[in-house]
């Protein structure tokens, strides 16, 4: 891996907690996954699932310089964003924020005094998609997958990887990139990326309008989805979906989950290592293991 995304966060940081980034390693810097910045902490490193503190305390004005910068100097454009917990800013980056929450009407009208900042740092390995695509018949029609991990476990990395490698054998590819973390990436000549839609909303376009051999769709698991899903494999069209769960057990305890699995045509559930070992599987559970 280069460290072309990690130096590219950077380019959103106030002066001095920029010098403290630049300053670590080029080899800490290719395995970094998150930069976490609190508010009267020590900034923090996320490696290989760990997290790393560095000698730097984060002052509450650097938070505030952090949201301003990558906020484009608006947050109030950004509002909406931020009440939701995240901004997607640069090349496909995303900063989860949490502060103090202000709700009215039972929803969350605004975030005052942001004290956390965790900026994920996006990834393209070229070869992370190399083992599903192992146990992918391209031949015929696509199988409908879900591939699973706990969170941070490397399934957007592998996503992206495999839209690429479909579309570079032909496959007719639709990304629903809802949280905008894919725009900045050449997934192949033959995808189109649909960034910012909601799910449903973004799969019920692609099916009607682009004609996809596969619709690829990061983080399932509402319940309003299924009709969307429904629709996609109906019309012919696999379905690549991915969701936080590290084992056959955590879907078993997620009713919503395991009855997408049920309805839908996902033939496979494919178990991710985790981020330290990108693209590695862990364990494939066949649909009938699952479904009684």
């Amino acid at each position: 891996m280069d460290v072309s995304d990690y130096n590219g966060v950077l380019s959103y940081m106030p002066a001095e907690l920029r010098q403290v980034l630049d300053a670590v390693s080029a080899e800490k810097k290719q395995i970094t996954s998150e930069i976490r910045i609190r508010a009267n902490k020590p900034l923090c490193l996320t490696q290989n699932g760990r997290s790393i503190s560095l000698d730097y305390i984060v002052s509450r004005e650097t938070v505030r310089n952090v949201i301003r910068l990558i906020c484009n100097q608006s947050e109030y454009s950004y509002s909406e964003a931020i009440n939701s917990g995240f901004i997607t800013f640069g090349r496909g980056y995303r900063a989860g924020v949490c502060g103090t929450a202000v709700y009215e009407n039972g929803k969350i009208s605004s975030v005052r005094e942001i004290t956390s900042i965790n900026i994920r740092i996006p990834r393209f390995i070229d070869n992370a998609a190399d083992e599903i695509l192992k146990i992918i018949d391209l031949s015929d029609n696509l199988p409908s997958l879900l591939i699973a991990s706990k969170a941070g476990g490397g399934k957007t990395t592998v996503l992206k990887a495999l839209a690429k490698k479909l579309s570079e054998r032909g496959k007719r590819v639709s990304v629903i990139d809802e949280r905008g973390e894919m725009q900045g990436f050449d997934l192949g000549t033959n995808t189109d990326i649909l960034s910012y839609y909601k799910k449903t909303d973004g799969i019920t376009v692609a099916v009607r309008n682009l004609t996809p051999d596969v619709v690829i769709c990061d983080e399932i698991g509402d319940r309003s989805e299924l009709s969307a899903i429904n629709d996609c494999l109906r019309l012919g069209a696999a379905v690549i979906l991915t969701a936080h769960a590290d084992s056959r057990e955590d879907i078993m305890n997620r009713k919503a989950l395991l009855d997408m699995i049920r309805i839908s045509n996902v033939k496979k559930i494919i178990f991710l290592e985790g981020p330290e070992r990108a693209g590695k599987i862990k364990e494939t559970v066949n649909r009938d293991e699952l479904i009684c």
